[in-house]
Formats: structure tokens, sequence, C-alpha cells
């Protein structure tokens, strides 16, 4: 899998080019009027495999997610009725922040360790935070 392709933040269908999601930095990343931003993600485990890829990343990502000041919010989940499903809702200071925090060890300890538990790249949506009531 080419880990080096870079991923539009933009587009969900992007998030097929690679499991290393991060924006073309030759674009202008930065939010708009100072807003928050937020990704949507859908993770599809192995079948059988969706335990271990939970282990995994409770092994490296809260705490790292704790110690970043750029994420505002952060939400992982099962889906009821899906046993390989795991929904996951991300909200950042900025697209600047999301891109830094793909590039941190955690984050890169945490691929090298479950990419082969999924069963392909995450589907994925941008959205801009309007109103939340205790998140972020």
């Amino acid at each position: 899998m080419d880990r080096s392709a870079a991923v539009d933040f933009s587009s969900a269908a992007d998030a097929d080019a690679g499991f290393r999601l991060r924006p073309p930095m030759s674009e202008g990343v930065a939010n708009v009027g100072g807003m928050s931003y937020g990704l949507f993600l859908t993770h599809r485990a192995l079948p059988g495999k969706r335990d271990e890829l939970i282990a995994a990343w409770k092994r490296h990502m809260p705490a790292a997610i704790d110690a970043n000041d750029g994420h505002e919010a952060y939400v992982y989940t099962t889906v009821a009725g899906d046993p390989e499903a795991l929904m996951v809702f991300q909200q950042y200071a900025s697209r600047e922040e999301a891109a830094a925090f793909l590039t941190t060890e955690p984050y890169l300890a945490y691929l090298a360790e479950s990419e082969h538990l999924l069963a392909g790249p995450p589907t994925m949506v941008t959205a801009t935070p309007v109103w939340s009531k205790n998140v972020g």
C-alpha cells in the first residue's frame, strides 16, 4: 500500500488514495472564519478483527489525542449491528491541526500496528462544525 499518497481533506472520495490521510500542503488549508474542522470516518475491520483494531487504537491513540491541543473533540464508536465497523468523529481547531496530527509518532505507530487489520481505507466526510453541546 502506498503510504505516501496525499489525500485532499475536501473530498471524501479521496480517502481511497491511502490510509495516511494528509492534505496537499501546496493548497490553502486554513479553516474559514476561524471555525473548527470536523471529520466523520468509517473504518471497516477485516472479519473478526475489530476487537484487535480497537485494542491497537487504545494502545496508541487516547493519550496522544488527550495531549493534542488541536483536538477539540474525538468520539470513537462501534456500530450496532455491524461487527466490522467503527465510526469516528474528530473535531480539530483547524485543517492544519488535523494534518499535523497525522505526522505524530503515536499516529504512525497506530497505523503500523493496525493497517493489516483493516479491510481497506476509511470512508471520510469532512465537515465544518456549526454548533455542539458538550463537544469541543
